[in-house]
């Protein structure tokens, strides 16, 4: 129950930029048996539009059965179809939000992975190479 009313809350704030399937929905139906859901969000640098963002990317969540008490798992957190961002920091960003999923381990997490990916990503909105110093012509 805890894990709908999350997910009814992301929606609400992540609207079009969400993408969920439930186990034992259709939508759900190639979830592996131990996952109770994943949830997929569009992330794009807080203020920038598409045609101006140096770096895109899915986080996808994977919530594992009995989420958030009852599991013994941690929810599997990656970055898929990234622009913009190298290897190196692509696993960096992975590797941060795996770090806060495991210290939130046993608590509603999807929320807090899901802004904190938003964060990393708009700090990292520079051209791949760059200094974080950059300037747009305009």
């Amino acid at each position: 129950m805890e894990l709908e009313a999350e997910i009814e809350a992301l929606q609400a704030i992540y609207a079009d930029e969400l993408t969920v399937q439930l186990a034992g929905s259709e939508s759900g139906a190639t979830l592996s048996a131990c996952c109770a859901a994943e949830v997929q969000l569009q992330l794009m640098p807080r203020g920038a539009e598409a045609h101006n963002a140096f770096v895109l990317a899915n986080l996808r969540l994977r919530v594992p059965a009995g989420y958030p008490a009852d599991c013994a798992e941690v929810v599997d957190v990656s970055l898929t179809d990234t622009k913009g961002l190298g290897d190196a920091r692509a696993t960096a960003l992975e590797r941060k939000l795996r770090e806060e999923a495991v210290a939130l381990q046993g608590e509603l997490v999807l929320g807090t992975l899901c802004e904190l990916a938003l964060d990393l990503v708009t700090e990292e909105n520079r051209p791949e190479g760059g200094s974080g110093r950059w300037h747009r012509a305009g």
